[in-house]
């Protein structure tokens, strides 16, 4: 039996998710030589590769029992954007699944620029057959705003996973440390512990730049069978991939067309990184596959009028029923007329039925358009629910004969 296309995330670091880190995993389920990440979490860019796989080698759809692999006798050049930030160090961690092409033959894992650091190999699994997960660590003084990754070898690859973490100065742990020590005496004794904590995710979360307005998240965000992109429009490129993204069904696109005349805005409004839209902006968002009953997309738009009575125009293809669940006046604009007055925070709700394997959303209308985040949950047939049910029920009902057997 051919291995899932799942990345052996055998020993994630403990620190993946913290503020400062990055990640990514690659599975090479196609002959692109240029894949992007399958999966992964970055704010700050997204992650590049070039595979060279060695003179007259190519990429195999199975080798032993794994389903899309590199041979390499060439090499796999990684470029990870990271924390500009001037911090004292970065921690790399890279997780390899690998086999030797011949007896022997093993990886060769290094930093190259900005510096050139070998990994340290912390430990190795092997997998079955000739299998093997290695894990690497790189240590970088100081943090860089990039790095670049080599692997090499007569190896062949199918999975690649890595982290990243930028470690911050030290005057500004122990500016965090010392205001939050200062705060305890203004509590009661037999709060202290709960204020501490309350006040380090406090000066954390007011002192990260340019977060998406994600004012009104779904509640079901991070369930089985959801997805989340974020869109900040940072650069100029027409065609943005989501700037922060987590979708286990492939990578998420977009093509913004600005209409005659217009382009994007490096500021506009007091706001960074905005598209004027007398044309369209899409959407492209790979979901779980059918069947499904149904999709809910959820959709938060940040915007403003460029003429008094503009607004958006949200569509979807497939079409579904859309409802507008709320709108914000997040602050002024400061921009003259005819242009809006104020920006706006606007909550969506799309439902598609039945669930397709991906949705195309498209925003038209006269509008600055400066952030979008989109969620999005397949939901279940219902023969599934029942399903649960029934064996949830045949649980309980075995549970209540063991008690009465004990009884």
């Amino acid at each position: 039996m051919l291995a899932a296309a799942v990345a052996d995330d055998l020993n994630p670091p403990v620190w993946r998710g913290q503020p400062g880190t990055t990640w990514a995993e690659w599975e090479y389920p196609t002959p692109n030589p240029n894949p992007l990440p399958d999966v992964g979490y970055n704010p700050y860019g997204v992650p590049a590769t070039r595979v060279y796989p060695g003179l007259g080698q190519v990429w195999l759809p199975e080798l032993d029992g794994r389903l899309g692999v590199w041979p390499l006798s060439g090499e796999i050049w990684v470029d990870i954007p990271n924390r500009p930030d001037p911090n004292p160090w970065k921690d790399i961690y890279v997780q390899l699944t690998w086999e030797p092409q011949a007896p022997g033959n093993t990886p060769s894992v290094l930093t190259t620029l900005p510096q050139q650091v070998n990994g340290t190999l912390l430990h190795q699994t092997p997998l079955g057959g000739q299998w093997m997960h290695s894990v690497y660590a790189v240590h970088l003084e100081p943090n860089p705003a990039w790095e670049q990754i080599l692997i090499t070898g007569g190896i062949n690859v199918d999975q690649l996973v890595i982290d990243t973490r930028c470690v911050p100065e030290p005057g500004t742990v122990a500016l965090l440390a010392f205001g939050a020590l200062a705060a305890v005496p203004l509590v009661w004794r037999a709060k202290r512990r709960a204020a501490l904590l309350t006040l380090l995710a406090a000066v954390v979360f007011s002192s990260s730049l340019a977060v998406a307005d994600d004012l009104h998240p779904p509640a079901w965000r991070g369930l089985p069978g959801t997805t989340f992109e974020e869109w900040k429009f940072l650069t100029p490129n027409p065609t943005p991939l989501p700037d922060l993204v987590n979708n286990p069904y492939g990578m998420p696109g977009s093509h913004v067309w600005p209409g005659t005349g217009q382009t994007w805005w490096p500021v506009w409004g007091a706001r960074e990184g905005v598209w004027p839209l007398s044309g369209a902006m899409e959407l492209y968002i790979p979901n779980a596959p059918p069947p499904n009953e149904y999709k809910d997309v959820w959709l938060q738009l940040t915007w403003a009028k460029q003429a008094f009575a503009s607004a958006p125009i949200i569509s979807s293809n497939p079409g579904g029923t859309i409802q507008l669940l709320s709108q914000v006046d997040i602050g002024p604009t400061g921009e003259s007329p005819p242009a809006g007055a104020n920006w706006w925070h606007s909550t969506y709700n799309l439902r598609i039925y039945p669930n397709p394997n991906f949705e195309t959303i498209r925003i038209d209308g006269t509008v600055m358009v400066d952030q979008v985040v989109i969620d999005t949950i397949c939901v279940p047939e219902p023969s599934t629910f029942v399903l649960l049910g029934m064996g949830a029920i045949g649980l309980l009902g075995h549970a209540w004969r063991r008690r009465k057997r004990t009884a």
